[in-house]
């Protein structure tokens, strides 16, 4: 069987703060070598990266019907790129397809996998797997990781708060009896 890998990315979101990353595990149909390195992989990265964002944030939709429409077009999507690159989304033993993460550490991570040859899919919401807030680095980066990875790569969270007052050297306080 191929090497797999996952690529990883940025979605800004007008609705989340720090944004939410999608994670495609996939392989090459016929590769040897490293991903990037193999003819057709940019044109194949482009066509993942538009469809992921047209999905956008839509998967974390409060209205169901919503949700429903924007993973099912994503995966119909992914279905005809799979079918015209050398690159295959598709999930394994210990991966999913995609995984859709919100860098709010709050909210449920998306599951989602292809479950037959006629276009049929599997939605599953699990606990996310971060524990600090994060944030993307930037709408529509792209980033290949080993398929051993399993959280998104977030950047860590920019502090909103104030920081406390810097100290001049010298000028501490003192416990006098």
């Amino acid at each position: 069987m191929a090497k797999t890998y996952c690529l990883a990315i940025d979605v800004k979101s007008p609705h989340i703060d720090g944004g939410l990353g999608y994670m495609l595990t996939f392989h090459a149909k016929d590769s040897k070598t490293s991903p990037e390195k193999t003819e057709g992989f940019d044109a194949w990265a482009d066509a993942v990266r538009t469809a992921v964002r047209d999905a956008g944030d839509q998967p974390f939709n409060p209205d169901p019907y919503t949700r429903k429409v924007a993973i099912a077009e994503l995966m119909y999507e992914i279905e005809k790129i799979n079918s015209a690159h050398p690159f295959v989304i598709e999930g394994t033993a210990t991966r999913p397809a995609v995984e859709v993460q919100s860098s709010n550490p709050h909210d449920k991570r998306i599951v989602v996998n292809f479950t037959g040859e006629d276009g049929q899919f599997d939605v599953v919401e699990k606990r996310s797997r971060q524990y600090i807030p994060g944030r993307i680095g930037e709408d529509g980066r792209v980033t290949v990781l080993d398929s051993k990875e399993t959280t998104f790569p977030f950047l860590p969270a920019q502090s909103g708060g104030m920081a406390p007052p810097a100290q001049k050297p010298g000028n501490h306080l003192h416990w006098r009896p």
